[in-house]
C-alpha cells in the first residue's frame, strides 16, 4: 500500500469516509415516511454534514487546541447521528441502518486515532 502525504483535508481517509457517508444518510433519508423527512432526516442530515466539514475545519488549523475543538465537534456529531440511526431503524424507516452504523463506528474509531495523535498527552 502507498503512503500518499496528506496535503489537504480530502486526502484524510476520515474525511472520505464521513463523506461517504453522508452520501448514504441523504439517500436513506428519502425513504422515511413524508411527516418524518421534514424534521427528523432533516436533523441526521445536519449531523452526517457537520463530521467531514468539522474535520476539514480542523485539519486547516493551525493552532493544537483549536484541531482538537474541531475534531471533537466531529467526534460529538457522530455520537448524536448514532442514535439517530438507532432510533429510525426502531421505527423501521429503513433497514440497512446496520450498515450506516457501522460504517459511522469506523469514523469514530478513526476519529479518536486523529485526536490521540494531535491531543499527544492530552485526554481526548
Amino acid at each position: 500500500m502507498e503512503n500518499k502525504r496528506v496535503e489537504n483535508y480530502r486526502d484524510l481517509q476520515v474525511w472520505q469516509m464521513s463523506h461517504e457517508l453522508a452520501q448514504k444518510v441523504f439517500e436513506s433519508g428519502k425513504k422515511f415516511p413524508r411527516s418524518e423527512r421534514d424534521r427528523m432526516a432533516q436533523k441526521m442530515r445536519e449531523l452526517v454534514v457537520q463530521i467531514p466539514m468539522n474535520v476539514a475545519m480542523g485539519f486547516q488549523k493551525r493552532n493544537r487546541q483549536t484541531k482538537v475543538y474541531f475534531y471533537r465537534a466531529a467526534l460529538t456529531a457522530t455520537e448524536q447521528l448514532d442514535y439517530y440511526l438507532l432510533l429510525a431503524k426502531d421505527l423501521g424507516y429503513f433497514k440497512h441502518s446496520d450498515e450506516l452504523v457501522e460504517q459511522l463506528d469506523n469514523i469514530e474509531k478513526k476519529l479518536k486515532g486523529l485526536l490521540r495523535s494531535v491531543a499527544g498527552n492530552e485526554k481526548s
